[in-house]
Formats: structure tokens, sequence, C-alpha cells
């Protein structure tokens, strides 16, 4: 009964055409898959930096939201609209003269950008606390 077996099995292995290509094609598919999931496994490890840091920005947003409002509360209630508009000067009569001899190109004004423009908004805020006093 071993002799049958063993003579089955030995057919089974027997009956295998191009087996030495069999085994080459299954040694190739076995190492495309070791490669496939390598990059299965960096694609969790990215997924899982990603996510540390998605939670860490949050993190630090929910922080900087926090501080805002902490500044916001310290600072009084205040609308640059409210505020009482400038009346215009008049030109000085060097100007008028230049203006009815030959039409003068105005030079453009100057655009307030960030700290330019928080600069003149305390100019005007310190003007109006001097004309408090």
């Amino acid at each position: 009964m071993a002799k049958k077996k063993k003579q089955e099995i030995e057919r089974f292995y027997i009956g295998i055409e191009n087996s030495v290509d069999i085994r080459r094609a299954l040694l190739e598919t076995s190492k495309q898959m070791v490669e496939i999931l390598q990059q299965l496994e960096e694609v969790k490890q990215l997924q899982h930096t990603k996510r540390k840091y998605s939670e860490h920005f949050k993190l630090l947003s929910k922080e900087i939201g926090a501080e805002v409002a902490r500044l916001k509360a310290r600072f009084p209630d205040f609308r640059i609209s409210d505020l009482p508009k400038k009346p215009q000067v008049e030109s000085a009569p060097e100007e008028k003269k230049k203006e009815k001899g030959a039409p003068a190109k105005k030079a453009p004004e100057p655009e307030f950008h960030g700290s330019m423009k928080l600069e003149s908004e305390l100019d005007e805020i310190e003007r109006r606390l001097a004309n408090l006093r």
C-alpha cells in the first residue's frame, strides 16, 4: 500500500511539463508579491505619519484659536468704520499753480500692507487719545 501512494505521488510530479519554467514563474510571482507587500507597508507607514502630523496640526490650530480668542478678549471692541473721517486739507498755493498750468500727474498712493496699515491705525488711535486729553 505504501508503494501505491508513493507511485501516485510520483506520477503526479512526472506529469508536469516544463517544471523549470513553472518554478521560475512561481518564484517571479512570489518576488512580485513580496515587493507589493513592501510597498503596502510603506504606504501604511506614510498614512500613519500623515495621521500623526494631521493630529499635531489640529492641536496647534486649536491652540492658536484659543490664543487669538484670548487676545480678542483683551483688546477693546473697535471698528475702523466707526472712526470719524479726516477732513480734507487744502493743498498749498504752489500745488494750485501746478494744477492750473498743466495737469500734473498724481503720484500713486502707496498701498498699505500689513505692518504699515497697523502703524497707521496706531497713529490714528494715538492722535485720538491726544485729542481726548
